[in-house]
């Protein structure tokens, strides 16, 4: 997607979003590896960029973490379209694959890999008028996750005790008429389950002067599959940007969260600025 790559402090927003710390970490998928990008040529002269990757799948959110010896896999397709004068669309999908084996209980198996994969669609929408061109914007931003992953997950069967018999042959009951039997016995075994779990987030933003941008933005993610149906979290917050120049911002935003049980109200302040030759503004800005 578009928020992985980015800074916490290039984005529209004052944090990351729920289902992207959950599925790629608080900073994200941050490797090491080798890639390449290629604008592909097409019959229809369209602006399709492809870029693919191979990384260290050390990843702690998705894959094996730092013990992993395993490569992962990260591909991106995306096409951008100025579809008028006014307004401009992004589209794009992504997948990231590898192996999350960290676990232990895979000894009992022959196949020591758990396969792992993000899968990811992102759009992202401006209008920009004609006339007072860098004075008045509205954009829209949105991003989908559906990861898949195989876990080690144990389960516990209880089966019954065998009944008591008398020395008649009949089975012995207690007062209430219950059939008494032997202790019960308890199996453990590993079992390995795919389980999904899915969020997004839509963030529109509105531009009313050269400086000045206000915006909200909604996450979701959905419960674990398989896990606590209550383990689910959304937040929604608002903001307000302010330029003074392109060396230095500052932002205020409000945040509602309420996730697994835990539920926090924030109020964020952030001041960003740039020392020396700065680089390219962020792809939101309008100037």
């Amino acid at each position: 997607g578009v928020v992985n790559r980015m800074h916490t402090h290039d984005l529209m927003w004052p944090s990351r979003p729920l289902p992207t710390v959950a599925f790629l970490g608080e900073e994200g998928d941050i490797g090491q590896g080798v890639g390449f990008d290629w604008l592909v040529p097409n019959p229809w002269d369209e602006a399709f960029t492809f870029a693919f990757q191979v990384e260290n799948g050390e990843n702690d959110a998705l894959l094996a973490g730092r013990r992993s010896n395993d490569l992962a896999y990260l591909g991106r397709l995306a096409w951008h379209k100025q579809l008028t004068d006014e307004h401009e669309l992004q589209l794009g999908t992504s997948v990231l694959a590898g192996n999350a084996q960290n676990d232990e209980r895979l000894s009992r198996r022959d196949d020591e890999t758990l396969p792992s994969t993000l899968l990811g669609f992102d759009a992202f929408w401006r209008w920009r008028p004609v006339e007072n061109r860098d004075q008045t914007s509205f954009v829209v931003q949105t991003e989908w996750y559906l990861r898949n992953r195989e876990e080690a997950v144990d389960h516990t069967i209880i089966l019954l005790g065998e009944p008591l018999v008398e020395t008649t042959g009949e089975f012995r009951v207690d007062d209430a008429g219950e059939v008494l039997r032997e202790d019960p016995t308890e199996f453990t075994f590993t079992k390995f389950d795919d389980r999904q779990r899915y969020g997004f987030f839509v963030a529109p933003q509105y531009q009313f002067l050269r400086n000045y941008y206000v915006g909200a933005k909604y996450d979701y993610l959905s419960n674990d599959q398989g896990k606590d149906l209550a383990d689910f979290g959304w937040r929604v917050g608002g903001y307000f940007s302010f330029y003074t120049s392109e060396f230095l911002r500052f932002r205020i935003g409000y945040e509602h969260e309420e996730n697994s049980g835990f539920v926090n109200d924030a109020v964020l302040f952030q001041a960003t600025w740039v020392f020396g030759s700065h680089p390219v503004e962020p792809y939101w800005v309008n100037k």
